[in-house]
């Protein structure tokens, strides 16, 4: 079942998977996609929307699992109305620079889909759009017509008393009940941060947080001081890792 072709995803949507060079899907992508898994219909004292925490290891494609999941729900081929084109997907990100990696990554994977309009650029009126939860609030952008709502690094932007979480919070309660919301993170998001929100207290919860890539391994140096990060990581990539990917928190540390 960890075929894409097993799922209800159009053949444009499909193209622009595999010609992105996935072939199947990791296990938490499972999850995340297949509608089997969905919970039950809720019951009258919940709203009716689907949502979804998911939470996993960096590098099992939890980013492109909530990709492909809001390329599958948004409706490229409504007839606009009298408004123009209609916000069906938002995505909301801690910062702009993951918004401009997910905005082209989701634009490879949609590549094909007729009237795919993506965009990180509100002023572009997109089908979908990708920003951070303060622009949301800002622009006053019109979230009426959500048919899914995501938020990506959902450990960082809901933290209690962070200035992202009261924007999420004000979002939350301008979207339909309908609406589909799916949050990821790569760390465990506390009870206390979602179990008195009406839209995210019957969340189904997916924790995968035992399970690393077959060719992924993990160990722990202690260096506290930036010239001895430096020394190890290139003792370590010199000799002992052929592939490597280093993030740095700044772009400073990065070209050093």
């Amino acid at each position: 079942m960890n075929s894409f072709d097993n799922l209800l995803l159009t053949d444009d949507l499909l193209r622009g998977i595999y010609g992105y060079g996935f072939e199947t899907m990791s296990s938490i992508q499972q999850e995340i996609l297949n509608p089997q898994q969905q919970q039950t219909q809720p019951s009258q004292q919940q709203p009716s929307n689907s949502s979804m925490i998911v939470q996993g290891r960096s590098g099992e494609g939890k980013t492109i699992g909530l990709i492909i999941k809001v390329l599958k729900t948004v409706d490229f081929q409504k007839d606009d109305d009298d408004n123009g084109v209609e916000l069906q997907g938002l995505i909301l990100v801690p910062n702009e620079y993951l918004g401009k990696q997910i905005t082209k990554a989701m634009i490879y994977l949609g590549e094909y889909i007729r009237n795919a309009t993506i965009s990180d650029n509100v002023n572009e009126n997109p089908r979908i759009l990708i920003t951070t939860p303060s622009i949301v609030i800002e622009k006053k952008i019109n979230v009426s017509k959500l048919k899914i709502l995501a938020c990506d690094e959902m450990n960082v932007m809901l933290q209690i008393g962070s200035p992202t979480r009261r924007c999420i919070k004000r979002i939350l309660q301008q979207i339909p009940n309908e609406t589909e919301i799916i949050c990821v993170g790569s760390s465990k998001l506390p009870p206390e941060c979602y179990i008195h929100d009406q839209h995210l207290k019957h969340s189904r919860i997916i924790q995968q947080d035992s399970e690393l890539g077959r060719n992924i391994s993990e160990s722990f140096v202690y260096c506290p001081k930036l010239e001895q990060k430096l020394a190890t990581l290139k003792e370590r990539v010199n000799t002992t890792f052929p592939s490597n990917v280093i993030f740095c928190n700044n772009s400073k540390n990065k070209e050093k």
